[in-house]
């Protein structure tokens, strides 16, 4: 039996047929890299409800003594730090004065000069602008403006950092790695700002050993959360 020959546009008909018919999976947002920019300008998005969030005495105790130690420096009213179950990496501080810090930073983050970095990093946008830069789901800010809003935010970071007696070269290397990681934060993170401030700290004196809240405290929490990441994957 002789089977039939199948031209060349016929076999590329099929192929195509066959692609078409393979739908893509839809790309879950959650799991994106995403910062304070991309949340929304009016606080509409309940990170709590939207990502769960992590009460644990092991963690969240030090969360906010450290946040209320920084506060006094940064110039603003108590806030209510939130550790949500998110894996992706993002820390946000929303006009309701509510600081939320994802499991995934916390787990990037090294020791308590990034994350006092970080920390500090939320409370200027507070102060300078009182809301999150950008909403994703809505037009876009122009690149420029997403790179003066963190550069400003970046500045004064800093200027509390140094008065918290924490040296603040910690947070531009965190911001540095985070640029790095993902790309996409890099159009408003610049590395050349990041380098401009770290040239003119050279210059300056910096605070002579750091300020340690407690110097087992971070480790305690950030080993604590480790051991609990099955659980907050699920």
């Amino acid at each position: 039996m002789r089977w039939p020959v199948l031209s060349a546009a016929l076999l590329s008909a099929i192929a195509s047929s066959s692609a078409l018919s393979q739908t893509t999976p839809p790309v879950d947002p959650s799991a994106q890299p995403h910062k304070e920019w991309e949340l929304t300008r009016r606080s509409s998005v309940d990170l709590a409800k939207r990502d769960g969030t992590i009460d644990d005495a092991r963690i969240l105790p030090y969360l906010q003594q450290l946040t209320d130690r920084l506060t006094n420096f940064a110039g603003i009213d108590s806030t209510q730090v939130r550790l949500t179950r998110s894996q992706s990496q993002y820390a946000a501080i929303l006009p309701n004065r509510g600081l939320y810090i994802s499991a995934g930073m916390l787990g990037r983050i090294e020791d308590e000069a990034e994350l006092s970095g970080l920390i500090a990093h939320e409370f200027s946008h507070l102060a300078l602008h009182g809301f999150c830069v950008l909403d994703p789901f809505r037009a876009p800010s122009p690149p420029q403006d997403l790179r003066d809003g963190e550069r400003q935010a970046t500045t004064l970071a800093v200027s509390t950092l140094k008065t918290a007696g924490y040296d603040p070269t910690s947070m531009l290397g965190l911001l540095s790695k985070l640029s790095y990681e993902h790309p996409a934060w890099s159009k408003a993170i610049a590395s050349e700002d990041l380098l401009d401030l770290r040239a003119h700290l050279e210059t300056e004196v910096m605070p002579p050993a750091g300020y340690r809240l407690d110097s087992s405290a971070f480790v305690q929490a950030h080993n604590a959360l480790v051991s609990m990441r099955p659980k907050v994957v699920e």
